[in-house]
């Protein structure tokens, strides 16, 4: 469910990988009731990211029995440690593959996905 919810929220949200990967329970707030997510940029700048509804409603669920210092989303295997961009990009590719794409999927191509649809 993990890896399902760090996709959406990357997908929905246009932010690199890493930034979105490496967060933890704390840096969820409540802004006017709505969800943000506190982000550590590029350059070390910080910004909040208000969450698209799809991207709250999979975050809810993920982070009801976690503690603050917990991160998001947890690599297979690593207890304490976050899910590695490495390692999502893999499972991304490798879904990809399941499902029979034949195009390169990675958090990235997300990334410019929907910053092409805003575009246009």
């Amino acid at each position: 469910f993990h890896l399902k919810t760090a996709f959406v929220v990357c997908a929905t949200t246009a932010q690199r990988g890493t930034s979105i990967l490496n967060r933890k329970k704390k840096h969820i707030h409540y802004l006017d009731g709505r969800m943000v997510l506190s982000l550590k940029l590029k350059g070390g700048k910080q910004k909040l990211l208000p969450l698209p509804m799809l991207a709250e409603s999979y975050l809810k669920e993920l982070i009801k029995d976690k503690d603050d210092e917990d991160f998001l989303f947890i690599g297979r295997g690593q207890k304490g440690k976050h899910l590695t961009l490495r390692s999502f990009n893999k499972t991304l590719k490798a879904k990809a593959r399941k499902a029979k794409i034949k195009k390169q999927i990675s958090s990235h191509t997300t990334r410019r996905s929907l910053l092409n649809k805003l575009i246009m």
